[in-house]
């Protein structure tokens, strides 16, 4: 078959000719706009490769076209494409979260995410399952474009070339980890021998690497990494990133600095279950960031509560400009879908509100602020507490619906301003967990001091935990994470990891009884399955990809 690659790549080069055209006489992250929105229809490994040298030929013709690169990566991060489910990486963490479990939808007609909690159509053909793959390998691209850039020209990089070339890479190794971790395979209880339905082994396989020198030859036969190799390859980044990344000049935290760079060394360790790397690097993180967590006052705040990275313990934030946002994606956006007092949204519209699971509500202790974050049911102790935005609209709210996500500038009303807004992708309260979490695997003692420290200074003050197992300890402590990063689509990473349960049947729930599925493990849906187009133009994955989940589960009755 004939790669449409050559007619796309016509189309184009002249685009990002034009754009590297107006570099030069506008401010950089406007510039690369017409970069960052390029619609990508071939394989993504082809589109993550800057081949032919048009790249780097333009490139080098400025500093400005290359500072414009980098900008263009954290643009892409939240960038829409009018389908209602695909608003950049906002998307798939919102699908991470339905998937867990711990965020549920009391109206699956208009819910758009519904299949990843239904476990339908999650199979290699449909479109929901390339958006998740299409996310990340769009920020990918940019970034390779960018890394090309930098490390192709003769002669020493500036002080500020340097933190863009490391900022870059940490960006780009964010992407492969999020990667690894919704594509490995894992073993689970349909799955269990670890071979997918062509019966080939897959487990511990992840997703193809695709570097800025991969040619696109090469792009049509490039295996699903492994687990090591791609363990490898992020480490090799975010080592280039820390080399590089303290030159960077920018307050900015739509992109990574250093504290960014051990938050993600943290990360991948626990990962890999390097537990001592991953509680040394997550203190270096805490140390480095300088910030507090959030408080009470900044959590519950109205106007301001989780739609603003300037407060002290958000490291790195995706941002949604009043520019980016045209007619029709009133809906099609992180607050259409998670701010659920806004009335241009899924939920003013439609009643689709993102809900808290009830057995986590109900693990929350009433003294923890946290819990504020939802709203009580009918006769509870913490009925008519939480603070609305408009108490009128609170009132109409059906019970356990979030409101910790709030609309831009507390604007409910008009989009432009409401789903202008920026949502976190790393606060420094989730190092204090995987310190807590690492610590706990080796030293349950320590893990608890570690978990009772920050559960008491910044939580709750009547919290005490008495656990000694370890096991009993890790749990609690991912719990409390659980609660803390709600809706951040970082729960899903834990749960496959430790191989833990997803449990929606049981008397009470909240959940529509068509997702009331309880598994035994880790859940089938959690291993994503790659989309077809990757197959028909990277012959190295076919008959390696990961079985079909869809319909694997049934309700229980």
């Amino acid at each position: 078959m004939k790669s449409p690659y050559l007619h796309f790549l016509k189309q184009s080069t002249a685009a990002v000719r034009a754009a590297l055209r107006n570099v030069r006489h506008q401010v950089p992250t406007l510039a690369l706009a017409g970069v960052a929105s390029l619609t990508l229809f071939t394989s993504c490994l082809e589109d993550a490769v800057p081949t032919t040298g048009y790249t780097q030929e333009q490139l080098n013709t400025s500093p400005k076209a290359k500072e414009g690169a980098f900008w263009a990566i954290p643009s892409r991060i939240s960038q829409p494409t009018g389908d209602h489910w695909e608003f950049g990486w906002g998307s798939t963490m919102h699908a991470r979260d339905v998937m867990t479990g711990d965020l549920t939808n009391p109206f699956l007609s208009f819910d758009h995410f519904s299949s990843f909690a239904q476990c339908i159509g999650l199979d290699k053909d449909r479109p929901r399952t390339d958006f998740m793959y299409m996310a990340y390998y769009r920020v990918i691209l940019a970034a390779n474009i960018c890394i090309k850039g930098y490390t192709s020209g003769a002669g020493q990089l500036a002080e500020q070339e340097k933190g863009f070339l490391g900022s870059a890479y940490a960006l780009r190794a964010l992407s492969y980890l999020d990667l690894a971790g919704m594509y490995e395979f894992l073993p689970n209880e349909f799955f269990q021998d670890g071979r997918n339905a062509e019966g080939n082994v897959v487990t511990n396989l992840t997703v193809p690497i695709v570097t800025e020198n991969l040619s696109q030859q090469q792009s049509y036969n490039n295996k699903r990494a492994t687990h090591k190799e791609i363990f490898d390859f992020i480490l090799s980044d975010l080592d280039k990133a820390e080399a590089n990344i303290t030159s960077l000049n920018t307050a900015s935290k739509d992109v990574p600095h250093l504290d960014v760079v051990y938050g993600l060394k943290a990360r991948l360790y626990l990962w890999d279950g390097q537990y001592d790397k991953a509680e040394e690097f997550a203190r270096k993180a805490i140390t480095e960031h300088k910030g507090t967590p959030l408080t009470k006052e900044e959590w519950l705040d109205p106007v301001s509560g989780f739609n603003s990275p300037n407060v002290g313990s958000w490291m790195l934030s995706a941002s949604v400009n009043k520019e980016t946002l045209s007619d029709g994606y009133n809906l099609s956006n992180w607050s259409g879908w998670m701010a659920s007092e806004t009335q241009f949204s899924y939920a003013g519209l439609g009643g689709v509100y993102a809900q808290v699971d009830r057995a986590l509500y109900d693990k929350i202790a009433n003294t923890d602020f946290r819990k504020l974050s939802f709203k009580a049911p009918k006769g509870h102790a913490l009925e008519g507490k939480t603070p609305y935005i408009n108490e009128e609209i609170g009132a109409t709210l059906p019970e356990y619906t979030n409101v910790k996500f709030r609309a831009g500038q507390g604007n409910v009303g008009e989009y432009s301003i409401g789903a202008a807004c920026s949502y976190p992708l790393m606060r420094v309260e989730e190092m204090y967990f995987i310190e807590a979490e690492a610590a706990a695997h080796t030293n349950a003692a320590k893990g608890v001091e570690l978990l009772n420290t920050f559960m008491k200074t910044y939580r709750d003050a009547n919290y005490n935990c008495t656990l000694s197992n370890s096991d009993d300890v890790v749990k609690e402590v991912v719990l409390q994470k659980r609660i803390e990063l709600w809706g951040e689509g970082r729960s899903f990473f834990d749960i496959k990891r430790l191989n833990l349960s997803v449990t929606r049947a049981y008397d009470g729930t909240n959940v529509p009884e068509e997702v009331q599925y309880n598994t035994k493990g880790r859940p089938a849906w959690m291993n994503l399955v790659l989309p077809k187009f990757e197959g028909v133009f990277n012959t190295a994955v076919t008959d390696y990809n990961n079985s079909d989940p869809s319909g694997k589960y049934t309700p229980v009755k």
